[in-house]
């Protein structure tokens, strides 16, 4: 066809139709901003790559709670376990952008793709960071019946019985935080690995367990029912949430520090919008009673920050756990 027929060709077709066809090209973009802008429109999945009954666990349920009855949905809390948090994390890494598959997930989010082989997806580039939700604090606890009822005393034991000590943990940022224990106060644990803070804690108050490193959420609830026995914070100054509690580098350790977080991620390309209703939602629940003094309940300090601030910090552990695996501070396994 010459250029002089297909501009005769063109200028046949009805106005109406060019009309049709361009509103509807036009309309397509606009569509999607206004269901992202109407988001959500279903109930949202809200997925912790953990199990049912730790601190990730029982916060994501209480932010969950507030978050339906603040935006109009239900906000279904799914616990998809293994791998250390990485098949449920996967499974948001591969769902659809709209904003109703979401995750809460830790520390072990960023740690894991330098403490294990194969990770899938790419903690940073395959997720949308919504908002890091607390700082975590980490604590070593051990069971009434075991041979130690002090952190001094649990190094000494083990000193004296290199692999006496059973040391749970239940994903890869705990078991870094215990083996970082190990090795400055030259001492030697059985590390056993569990699926989460829920059923490890059940082994601690039966003395199956000797010890155990989790959340202070998790743990707080037996200590003060003297179900078992505090016996170190893993950050620099104690804890608000448990106050009684020495730091561990009170025990002799003074370089010993280290903390964790909970954060929620959407699947990479989450649209502007839907991040903003979220994050606008979470900082008005988190300030606001009752939701505050539950969320204070399990992690002692909130310390929110929203995406950008959030996908920094990010970036920031990752060139840390980069550099610790560069000098043998964690390894691949």
């Amino acid at each position: 066809m010459t250029e002089k027929r297909a501009a005769i060709a063109v200028s046949t077709i009805p106005r109406r139709l060019l009309l049709a066809g361009g509103g509807a090209l036009l309309a397509a973009p606009a569509s999607r901003r206004a269901l992202a802008q109407a988001w959500p429109v279903r109930p949202v999945r809200v997925i912790v790559p953990y199990a049912a009954g730790g601190g990730t666990d029982i916060f994501s349920r209480h932010l969950s709670e507030a978050l339906a009855g603040e935006l109009g949905q239900p906000f279904v809390v799914e616990n998809r376990t293994g791998a250390n948090g990485v098949i449920g994390s996967e499974a948001v890494a591969r769902a659809n952008p709209d904003g109703h598959t979401l995750l809460v997930a830790a520390t072990t989010h960023v740690l894991n793709k330098y403490v294990m082989r194969g990770v899938p997806f790419d903690p940073l580039r395959d997720f949308t960071p919504i908002a890091r939700l607390c700082r975590s604090v980490n604590i070593f606890v051990g069971a009434n019946r075991a041979p130690f009822d002090s952190l001094a005393g649990m190094l000494a034991y083990a000193r004296q019985n290199p692999g006496a000590v059973t040391m749970g943990h239940s994903e890869s940022s705990t078991a870094y935080a215990s083996r970082l224990l190990q090795r400055l106060a030259n001492v030697q644990f059985t590390d056993v690995p569990y699926r989460g803070g829920g059923v490890m804690m059940t082994d601690v108050v039966s003395g199956t367990l000797m010890g155990a490193i989790t959340s202070t959420g998790s743990s707080s609830g037996y200590i003060r029912a003297n179900q078992m026995r505090g016996l170190g914070v893993t950050t620099s100054n104690r804890s608000g949430l448990l106050p009684d509690v020495p730091a561990v580098r009170e025990a002799g350790l003074p370089e010993y520090d280290y903390g964790g977080w909970y954060g929620m991620f959407g699947p990479a390309n989450l649209p502007r919008e839907t991040v903003e209703r979220l994050i606008t939602s979470i900082r008005r629940l988190m300030a606001a009673e009752p939701l505050q003094s539950r969320l204070l309940a399990l992690s002692g300090n909130l310390d929110l920050l929203g995406p950008a601030e959030f996908r920094a910090k990010l970036e920031e552990e990752d060139a840390v756990w980069q550099r610790a695996l560069a000098e043998g501070a964690i390894a691949r396994e």
